[in-house]
């Protein structure tokens, strides 16, 4: 499992890296628009771990990278796994990176010229709520990159780009009817306006650990799909 990661990040380092730089951009740009550098983990998770699976499959399909991975002496499970492994440690890595950056953008803030930001104090950030972003990062990468997992397995990459937003729109469909059902409001109209710093660390960390099962048992499957897959 680990010489598969470490296959994938060797053919996919040099577009990791470009992500990487747009990504730094587009949280600057995204940070410097809205005021604040919390933006600048969300931005950076998002932006380079939900592109890197799409990444990696197009390599694997266009340079041929797919047909000699499995001549290794790896089964197709460990491969995946293998795969799944070097999502996780870049998300880790990303969220470290945007973590350093917000950081430094905060302890920077009084420096800040008025020119880039009127209010340049606002650049400054509670830890606690660097925690929350990260978490909700964590979240949000482990449940779409979960997704992505077992289709582009399944079905590669020109498919799984033509079924992947029909996905996305189930699930937006589904979690709008929950969230919109007279038994949610009941359960979370009382605890609307008494939440405090805790109830909303505890919440946050349960999203937290939903994204990271999802991705984990995505994994499993894409393991399983993969297994039987013709090359």
């Amino acid at each position: 499992m680990i010489s598969a990661c470490w296959f994938d990040f060797i053919v996919s380092r040099k577009a990791l890296l470009q992500q990487m730089i747009v990504a730094l951009v587009v949280a600057l740009v995204m940070a410097f628009s809205t005021g604040t550098s919390m933006v600048i983990v969300p931005v950076m998770v998002c932006a380079v771990v939900i592109a890197l699976p799409v990444t990696l499959s197009s390599l694997d399909e266009r340079g041929g990278w797919e047909r000699l991975r499995a001549s290794f002496p790896l089964s197709r499970g460990q491969i995946m796994a293998g795969r799944s492994l070097y999502l996780a440690l870049a998300t880790l890595a990303t969220i470290v990176l945007g973590l350093l950056l917000a950081i430094a953008f905060s302890l920077a803030a009084p420096l800040i010229p008025a020119f880039f930001a009127e209010d340049a104090l606002a650049f400054a950030c509670d830890p606690f709520d660097l925690l929350l972003v990260s978490l909700c990062s964590v979240g949000i990468v482990g449940v779409i990159t979960g997704i992505m997992l077992p289709l582009l397995a399944r079905f590669g990459i020109t498919r799984t780009l033509t079924v992947l937003p029909l996905a996305f729109v189930a699930i937006f469909v589904a979690v709008s009817l929950i969230l919109g059902s007279t038994e949610f409001a009941a359960m979370v109209g009382p605890l609307m306006g008494t939440g405090s710093e805790e109830m909303v660390l505890m919440a946050i960390l349960l999203f937290a650990c939903a994204g990271v099962v999802v991705f984990a048992l995505c994994s499993f499957l894409a393991a399983r799909v993969y297994e039987n897959r013709q090359l």
